[in-house]
């Protein structure tokens, strides 16, 4: 059995259905053999993250054709967009941008001090864009861009999930679990 990981012309590595599934279990049962989650705590680890990698990181092009120049496209390469012209010109993609980390950031925090969490954000928020830019250098083709904007929309929300974390999510959910049994027993 053949598994096809391209688009019909044969050029473009599309969304990796099998990889994605590999991932999946392979973070699953790490983080549920590192006795850090539950099954189930880690079976949506594994696929928020298998997620996270193959949305950034995919499609591929890897035969770009022979109208393609790439040296005319190097200069699109490095954007700097204001967030703010982000939004308002592309409000689906920010508001995606804007949210994708949040559950890492409050996963990184609550495992890490407040030091190396912080430090871990700067490394993957640069990271991530590092990795796209080779990418394009790798393929010689513009597909990703490293856009400082994307940066601060991830570094943001890998701060907001940071901030959900000193949430006291077991005391507010026992005070509302008091306050519906003294309810009950009137």
């Amino acid at each position: 059995m053949e598994i096809n990981i391209y688009n019909e012309y044969g050029n473009i590595i599309i969304f990796p259905n099998l990889l994605f599934l590999i991932l999946t279990v392979i973070i699953g049962v790490c983080a549920y053999k590192m006795k850090k989650y539950s099954s189930v705590g880690s079976l949506l680890l594994g696929l928020y993250l298998s997620f996270i990698i193959c949305t950034l990181f995919f499609p591929i092009v890897i035969d770009w054709g022979d109208a393609y120049n790439f040296r005319d496209d190097f200069q699109f390469m490095i954007v700097r967009y204001r967030p703010i012209d982000r939004i308002l010109s592309n409000p689906l993609y920010s508001f995606y941008h804007l949210i994708m980390f949040i559950p890492l950031g409050y996963i990184m925090k609550k495992e890490m001090t407040l030091k190396k969490t912080i430090f871990w954000y700067i490394i993957l928020v640069l990271g991530l864009e590092n990795i796209q830019l080779l990418i394009n250098l790798t393929c010689h083709y513009v597909q990703y861009t490293y856009d400082t904007c994307d940066m601060i929309f991830h570094f943001t929300s890998l701060i907001v999930g940071m901030l959900f974390s000193y949430i006291p999510i077991n005391k507010i959910r026992n005070q509302w679990n008091e306050k519906k049994n003294i309810k009950c027993k009137r």
